[in-house]
C-alpha cells in the first residue's frame, strides 16, 4: 500500500494547457487550504504567495485522523468532482459535513 495520498505535480503534468493548469492549481489550492485550516492537514501546503506548493506530496502521516477520513470516505474525491463540474472551489459544504459526521462518530 502506498503512503502517498495526494501529489500535486503529476496533476499539473496531465495537460500542457495553461487553462487546465490554472484550473487545477485553483482547485487544489482551495482544497489543501481547507484541509490545513480545519486541522486535517498538519503542515502548511501553501507557498508565500498563498498558492499550493508545486512539489506538495501529502503522506498518511501528514494527515490527522479526520483528514485520513476525508480521503478514505471518498469525500475529497466527491468534492473534486463537484468543483470540476460547477467551477465552485469555495463551497466546502460537502467536506464540512463529512468532517462533522466524522467528529460525531468519534
Amino acid at each position: 500500500m502506498t503512503n502517498v495520498w495526494f501529489e500535486f505535480a503529476p496533476m499539473l503534468l496531465a495537460s500542457k494547457s495553461s487553462s487546465y493548469k490554472e484550473s487545477v492549481t485553483k482547485k487544489c489550492t482551495s482544497l489543501v487550504n481547507f484541509l490545513f485550516r480545519n486541522s486535517a492537514l498538519k503542515t502548511n501546503p501553501l507557498n508565500e504567495d498563498g498558492l499550493i506548493k508545486e512539489d506538495l506530496v501529502i503522506l498518511r502521516e501528514d494527515l490527522s485522523k479526520a483528514g485520513q477520513h476525508l480521503f478514505t470516505s471518498g469525500a475529497i474525491y466527491k468534492w473534486l468532482e463537484y468543483a470540476d463540474k460547477s467551477g465552485k472551489t469555495d463551497n466546502f459544504k460537502r467536506l464540512e459535513k463529512a468532517l462533522a459526521d466524522y467528529c460525531e462518530d468519534e
